[in-house]
């Protein structure tokens, strides 16, 4: 953003405008960001409007998603993102057909790293989750670490023969052939969950070393109403009821660090290559800067 005498903002909320005006002093930007008008500024030495546009950042689409990067010397969202968006499509996740329907915030008392390094693992799902634990094949449950990224495959059950629970819709089930649910974690704070008719996105936001916002949002396909909308409103439930089963063990995990009997734990091979991914990406960016 240009600078006056101090910085203000120049668009907030949504709409459509054909120029940017500084709600600070009122100067004026065409979309491009080039200075337009600075008002009351006839007389002042050594002046030149070029050299106060706006600044160019990286801005990238996927599906309904637009990414703004301010560093112009970070990685381009590409290579971020690596084989995820092929994998999606691969997967037959067609996210530009999703539509957001509900967003929820939930305040994690722990440390944002704590929740990351709890994502990245499914070795707590069968205590910590056994609600998911009954709908995911848990033997087949594997990670994979990228430069950026890393995947979690996590097929999901067939039904049982005797039929679907009473009671419970498994929403998953409803497609012929096997299903399947994707789990992507992007450094250092998106999150992005595949399931064969809604798409869920969190993102990290840290608050201070003891606080982690969590911002969830849930899209889907066409809910329609009745049936639909029900079945919808039961998948969100039980993504909530997953959630909060997360918030309560990150809980515990951030009260137990400051323990004086803690020193420091190790890694399961098998389940937690993904947070040994992580915590290394973040000791590359702690020690590169």
């Amino acid at each position: 953003m240009s600078v006056c005498t101090a910085p203000g903002t120049v668009a907030s909320g949504k709409g459509n405008r054909k120029s940017l005006q500084c709600r600070y002093h009122g100067w004026f930007y065409v979309l491009d960001g080039k200075l337009l008008n600075a008002p009351e500024f006839e007389g002042v030495r050594n002046w030149s409007p070029q050299e106060y546009c706006l600044r160019p950042v990286q801005v990238t689409e996927w599906g309904p998603f637009v990414f703004v990067n301010l560093d112009d010397g970070a990685p381009r969202l590409r290579e971020m993102l690596g084989a995820i968006p092929a994998e999606v499509a691969r997967a037959g996740f067609d996210i530009a057909d999703m539509q957001p329907v509900e967003r929820r915030d939930y305040l994690v008392d722990c440390n944002w790293k704590v929740y990351v390094d709890n994502y990245l693992e499914g070795y707590h799902i069968p205590i910590a989750h056994p609600g998911l634990f009954r709908e995911i094949d848990y033997d087949q449950y594997r990670v994979d670490t990228f430069r950026y990224y890393s995947s979690q495959y996590a097929p999901i059950r067939p039904a049982p023969p005797s039929g679907p629970i009473p009671g419970r819709d498994r929403r998953y089930l409803r497609g012929d052939g096997e299903q399947q649910a994707l789990y992507y974690w992007v450094f250092p704070n998106l999150m992005l969950n595949f399931y064969p008719d809604n798409m869920q996105i969190n993102i990290i936001v840290p608050l201070d070393t003891e606080r982690t916002l969590t911002i969830f949002e849930w899209c889907f396909k066409q809910p329609g109403s009745g049936e639909g909308w029900e079945s919808m409103q039961q998948s969100i439930a039980f993504s909530d009821e997953v959630q909060r089963e997360d918030m309560e063990i990150c809980n515990t995990v951030q009260r137990n660090l400051h323990s004086r009997a803690y020193n420091q734990g190790r890694f399961s091979v098998k389940r937690e290559n993904g947070v040994h991914h992580f915590q290394r990406l973040v000791a590359e960016y702690l020690t590169d800067k």
